[in-house]
């Protein structure tokens, strides 16, 4: 099937240096439609990492709505989300310097003023005239943990916000039915994550916004929800467990149904809000995004005749869904483009499919006892070393998150420096079903450290790569998977991480309220008993420090909040003190994760000269 990009681009792989990867480092994400105007979001690390509200007619003529006077960003769960929506003919969004909402109608004005308060999840109500949100409050000094409720903005009166929904720890997902006269929402508590146990509830909404009725649909403990989703005729659909996966279910005012049973994933682990993956195109039909065997398809539901089917398509990854009347907007990669909005035409689904692509089969599956672990191999681009190559094992973040699909620009950086990439979806990844997601829990610092030599020993006993020049490369909870492998091996020439984890007690201390029980989940055990705070240390790779003998190259932002600077000033300050080769970069204006042109640039130029050094890499001529 046909896919189109509104803005065309493109790269030379031979040719990719640090600075092209800053520049194409833009991310486009959470595509949003009204009135034939297609909207997204567009990151500038050229201009400080700011996130732009950019909006194409059909005419194709280009506008930055927001400008260079806004940073489009939430920073409730310190991740955000859901940081901007629009209606027929207004957009709100949130900005990040003063995490206050702004209205843009011919101007641009703020509609909140309240210091301590953060918003997420935007949901303008046309029926209502109301604008819905989640709100994280900081008022309370004393304490780290922030309160979260649903609140809502009467638009007509343009009043302070107003408290809908709380008690409980956590909402997402305020989303009103199409006729105003029904929310939905989804609520948890600590110490789950929201793809481990977070609830659907509904209530009814009068004319002056009061919530009445409210119940419970579905969720709960090992039964979580995820994207409820009003379809035209006022039914709720909402992805929640079935078997091994997550699948689509109605509920249709008295009694909620599966609509079809897929043996595949449409669950999303909620890191951050708006997420999205399917839309109801119409009261009878489904398209979708979901996982199987750590492949994303595109499928097609049909409700009344209880039919599925894949479309084919050049998709990769699908991060998120919109619909208009004749277009299906995608944001994710193809093989050949990363991070960018796509559309394809509706009339189009039915079309012949397209040769199967073999990037498909690249997927390496190897077994290994009782257990399975995945990964994906990207040979270097050419040959330019004497001797053999290097590879980069990359593990990913998360941890419950999975390896990069599609095209990757800092993956190709590294192919055109001659260096191969091997991507490992260990043992907690998404995209192979929820028991493969949630086997890490309980062994975090053990499965995921076992998967990573697992597969190391495999690329060396098939002769591809030397252990003398194998490095592992991550960022945030991939430090610890790092740092513990190298522990418990020293067949890895040298690491590099990016404000990775290295000392469990302290993060649990320090952690952001989103994650304040991640912890104990992944480790499987109460911080707060003798034994718990035994195994948080054993697990720790401060603990044991002085067995890691392979040199290490650290970047830390020091506004990181999710990870703070002590973790890798921890370790940095250990490995000094026995001796060890190291080197450490701070950057004063990142926060977790790298958005602004020159950090981007430094980092990587300087890691690359890290390998080099380490590895003695001399080019064949």
């Amino acid at each position: 099937m046909n896919i189109y990009q509104f803005i065309a681009n493109k790269f030379d792989n031979n040719n990719i240096t640090a600075e092209l990867v800053a520049k194409s480092s833009k991310k486009k994400i959470f595509p949003k439609s009204k009135n034939k105007i297609h909207y997204w979001l567009e990151t500038f690390p050229e201009d400080n990492g700011r996130t732009s509200i950019i909006s194409i007619n059909n005419q194709k003529e280009i506008k930055n709505i927001t400008g260079i006077n806004y940073d489009v960003r939430s920073r409730v769960h310190e991740y955000g989300g859901g940081s901007y929506t629009v209606s027929d003919n207004l957009i709100f969004f949130i900005n990040e310097s003063d995490q206050d909402i702004y209205i843009i109608d011919k101007n641009t004005s703020k509609l909140t003023n309240q210091k301590s308060l953060r918003y997420a999840d935007l949901e303008y109500s046309d029926s209502q005239k109301n604008l819905y949100f989640v709100i994280e409050d900081h008022s309370n000094i004393k304490s780290s943990k922030p309160k979260n409720y649903i609140g809502f903005i009467d638009l007509d009166k343009k009043n302070a916000p107003k408290k809908l929904v709380t008690g409980r720890d956590f909402y997402s997902n305020p989303r009103m039915s199409k006729n105003g006269k029904y929310l939905a929402w989804l609520e948890w508590d600590l110490p789950h994550m929201p793809w481990d146990a977070c609830e659907l509830w509904v209530g009814e909404i009068d004319k002056i916004g009061n919530l009445h009725d409210k119940r419970k649909i579905d969720g709960g403990i090992k039964r979580p929800v995820f994207q409820p989703e009003w379809s035209d005729d006022n039914k709720l659909y909402y992805v929640s467990k079935n078997d091994d996966f997550g699948n689509i279910f109605l509920w249709n005012g008295k009694k909620k149904n599966l609509v079809i049973p897929i043996n595949g994933d449409f669950y999303r682990p909620q890191w951050a809000f708006g997420m999205s993956s399917y839309k109801v195109i119409s009261n009878d039909m489904i398209i979708g995004s979901m996982w199987k065997n750590g492949l994303m398809h595109l499928v097609l539901i049909n409700i009344k005749l209880k039919e599925w089917r894949i479309i084919p398509n050049k998709m990769k990854n699908i991060d998120d869904i919109e619909i208009t009347n004749d277009l299906i907007i995608l944001s994710g990669s193809t093989k050949d483009i990363s991070n960018d909005i796509f559309y394809m035409r509706k009339k189009d689904i039915n079309n012949m499919p397209l040769p199967e692509d073999p990037v498909d089969k690249g997927i390496i599956k190897i077994n290994y006892k009782k257990h399975s672990v995945y990964g994906l191999h990207y040979p270097p681009n050419k040959n330019i070393y004497q001797n053999s190559c290097p590879l980069i094992i990359s593990i990913h973040g998360g941890p419950t998150s999975i390896s990069k699909r599609g095209y990757s620009i800092e993956r190709e950086y590294w192919r055109a420096k001659g260096l191969g990439v091997l991507e490992i979806d260990y043992r907690g990844s998404i995209g192979y079903g929820i028991k493969y997601r949630d086997s890490l829990y309980g062994y975090w610092g053990i499965k995921d450290v076992e998967d990573v030599i697992i597969f190391a020993n495999h690329m060396i006993k098939e002769g591809l790569y030397n252990k003398n020049k194998i490095i592992l490369r991550g960022s945030s909870s991939a430090g610890l998977t790092i740092l513990n492998t190298l522990i418990k091996t020293n067949i890895f020439a040298c690491a590099a991480s990016y404000y990775g984890v290295a000392d469990l007690e302290k993060l649990y201390a320090d952690t952001h309220k989103f994650e304040s029980g991640y912890l104990e989940s992944l480790i499987g055990y109460d911080f707060n008993t003798k034994e718990g705070k035994d195994v948080f240390k054993k697990r720790s790779p401060l603990s044991y420090c002085d067995k890691i003998k392979s040199p290490i190259i650290f970047f830390q932002g020091l506004k990181d909040k999710v990870v703070p600077p002590s973790q890798t000033k921890t370790i940095v300050n250990a490995l000094n003190k026995n001796n060890i080769y190291n080197e450490f970069y701070e950057f004063k204006n990142e926060g977790h994760g790298f958005r602004k042109k020159e950090t981007i640039i430094s980092s990587l130029n300087l890691e690359f000269e890290f390998y080099k050094k380490i590895l003695s890499l001399k080019s064949i001529d």
